[in-house]
């Protein structure tokens, strides 16, 4: 996966493209979490992250969250 959930610390890098979301839920699957959003327009997105590395994020039910990808690995395209 290249979708990410990303810290306050990451906005500065240009490298990375974000955009909006409210977290709905954490799933743990063992190796890997699934955090599920919804993005502004009402579509679902699961990003997914090796178990472990997200540890340190507290994010809450509602909260507004922002997800994003390296512009190497993709374009996102809301139409």
């Amino acid at each position: 996966e290249c979708m990410m959930l990303v810290s306050e610390k990451q906005t500065d890098d240009s490298s990375i493209q974000t955009i909006s979301a409210k977290y709905n839920e954490k799933i743990y699957l063992g190796l890997t979490t699934c955090h599920m959003v919804t993005l502004e327009d009402g579509r679902e997105v699961t990003v997914r992250s090796i178990s472990d590395t997200e540890d340190t994020m507290r994010i809450e039910q509602g909260q507004d969250v922002l997800i994003g990808w390296r512009q190497d690995d993709g374009r996102l395209h809301l139409s």
